[in-house]
């Protein structure tokens, strides 16, 4: 995969070129390309242990590639932790929910936005908003211990969302 020396705009929003990642003496990436064009909707797929989730985890800024390189917008990004990661417009839905049982669906997607706080009245008519447009309409008010499988997928939709 050929970087983007020109700096002229890229068709990709993201690019990944040789990208490595080792635990110990398990190789989980070995020079892995992956690239994503603007709208784009890709699924991932592979075996369990196939380096799926070190990838993500990686754009994520959970994970700091070995060697390689990863692109945003033909720009050469440093993504160091999380926060690199959303703001650089990147969020991450994770496959084993990342939800504070306890909290209420806004509470929950309001956690994530620190920083970035308005009053929560604002917040929830953003939030129900946004939801909105997505189709996910969820109730805000309830509790994510009172949730379906499904509904809390719409929370970390809408969590992403919020967040970048």
């Amino acid at each position: 995969m050929a970087e983007n020396p020109e700096k002229k705009p890229s068709s990709y929003a993201i690019e990944c070129g040789e990208i490595t990642k080792s635990f110990g003496s398990v190789v989980a990436n070995d020079h892995v390309d992956f690239s994503v064009k603007y709208g784009e909707i890709l699924a991932l797929l592979g075996e369990n242990g196939s380096g799926k989730t070190t990838l993500m985890n990686m754009l994520s800024g959970i994970y700091h590639p070995d060697s390689g390189f990863i692109n945003v917008s033909g720009e050469r990004a440093v993504i160091n932790s999380p926060a690199d990661s959303i703001a650089l417009g990147i969020g991450m839905i994770h496959q084993h929910f990342k939800l504070v049982e306890a909290f209420s669906a806004l509470d929950n997607i309001i956690a994530g936005t620190s920083g970035r706080l308005k009053k929560r009245s604002v917040m929830r008519d953003d939030i129900s908003a946004i939801s909105g447009k997505l189709g996910l309409n969820v109730d805000l008010n309830k509790k994510i211990y009172n949730m379906s499988v499904s509904e809390k997928q719409k929370i970390g939709r809408a969590s992403c969302r919020e967040r970048v």
